[in-house]
């Protein structure tokens, strides 16, 4: 019995070796994953605080971009106004010119209705004397 106890024994003390080894090996790999796990996660926070940045600066680009359209809206909307402003005073001013033109025409027309034309009878007669001897001059002028 003695002996048996020994090899059983000394199997306990084989199997406990081999076990100690594996328990050693299985925790050099547990400690190899948390370190590339650690290092994973190192790379990962730095890889996602560079996106945060990018982000940053591609929204500040963005917003200076925006901005510069918005002045340049500006701008625009406010030479509209001056255009239009300037039109509306064209416009004004034409319709004065306008109204002055119509009154001095309206003058004129009244003027011309005070003015009497003389209807002799007697100076149609000569005027159209005249005429038939301007036609029958210009007939004998074309014949000679």
């Amino acid at each position: 019995m003695g002996q048996v106890q020994r090899e059983d024994s000394a199997d306990l003390k084989v199997d406990y070796g081999d076990l100690q080894l594996s328990l050693n090996e299985k925790q050099a790999e547990v400690d190899q994953y948390r370190t590339e796990n650690e290092h994973l996660r190192l790379d990962f926070e730095e890889r996602l605080r560079n996106l945060h940045n990018e982000i940053q600066l591609q929204q500040k680009r963005f917003e200076a971009i925006v901005g510069e359209y918005e002045a340049k809206i500006q701008q625009l909307e406010s030479r509209v106004q001056e255009s239009q402003e300037e039109r509306d005073q064209l416009i004004a001013e034409h319709e004065q010119e306008i109204r002055a033109k119509d009154a001095e025409l309206q003058a004129l027309r009244e003027e011309l209705a005070k003015v009497k034309v003389p209807t002799n009878p007697d100076l149609v007669e000569v005027v159209k004397q005249v005429a038939e001897n301007v036609f029958e001059n210009a007939d004998d002028v074309k014949k000679n």
